[in-house]
């Protein structure tokens, strides 16, 4: 069955009106004040349309893209041919994959780690460790559950309309087992592509991952340290003692 991914340029509608310059000026900036290594090149998993690609490129970075869907590649590597240096892409699992070459800085977006249990957990982190060089930063936006994933989003519409093509999204989560904190995500995207109309419907699985039991998954490990986490994108903003968090990013090292 057809996917939103499968649509590059739908997906690039739905997650193409962020600041991407403000976002790779932020990553920039972990990158100059935390990171031990001469950076050369950037690692995005599940990287859809690799929005960050041109930016990153443009301030010397390679980049490296590793998603599973071969079409969203396919478009990634037309739409990005032009730039240098030349990006490389992956297709291949989170949790099982083999980069090229070692990777100096990685980042994860939109809260794009999907694990149904520990052992994904475990299975993910292994893997970024093999890829990332010792000292190594990996950034992950949106990723640890700071409030009930339940009431992170209301079920509410997003619309976007742009080139004759209207897009309408609607999100929900359902909790489907307490003990577990196992919930699902389901996504109902309807097009209008110039009177053309598709639906799709999404249904993801994940289980939340909450703060210390990130931070004891990290200490019960050898391979990455805790770097720092914060609100919103703002290194003013630490997550430390506050309880109004709107958008948790985190930052590990590769030991």
């Amino acid at each position: 069955m057809p996917v939103i991914y499968d649509y590059p340029e739908y997906c690039q509608l739905l997650f193409g009106t962020r600041d991407i310059s403000a976002e790779t000026n932020f990553l920039r900036t972990l990158i100059d004040r935390y990171s031990t290594l001469d950076v050369k090149n950037v690692l995005e998993v599940c990287c859809g349309n690799a929005l960050h690609a041109g930016e990153l490129a443009n301030h010397g970075y390679r980049f490296f893209g590793l998603d599973r869907n071969r079409n969203m590649l396919d478009h990634d590597i037309s739409h990005w041919r032009h730039l240098e240096p030349k990006p490389v892409f992956i297709e291949g699992d989170m949790m099982d994959f083999t980069s090229p070459e070692p990777i100096d800085f990685a980042y994860v977006m939109i809260g794009s780690l999907y694990f149904e249990s520990l052992d994904d957990m475990t299975r993910h982190f292994d893997a970024m460790a093999r890829a990332i060089r010792p000292g190594g930063l990996y950034f992950l936006d949106w990723c640890v559950q700071f409030s009930d994933p339940a009431s992170q989003m209301a079920d509410k519409e997003i619309v976007r309309e742009e080139n004759g093509i209207e897009i309408s999204s609607r999100f929900k989560i359902r909790v489907l087992d307490v003990a577990r904190q196992f919930y699902e995500e389901v996504w109902t995207i309807s097009v209008n592509d110039h009177g053309r109309r598709r639906t799709f419907e999404m249904i993801e699985r994940n289980k939340a991952i909450f703060p210390q039991e990130f931070l004891l998954f990290l200490e019960s490990r050898t391979q990455f340290e805790f770097v720092g986490w914060w609100d919103q994108w703002d290194l003013s903003k630490p997550v430390d003692g506050r309880s109004d968090i709107i958008r948790p990013s985190i930052l590990i090292r590769r030991k």
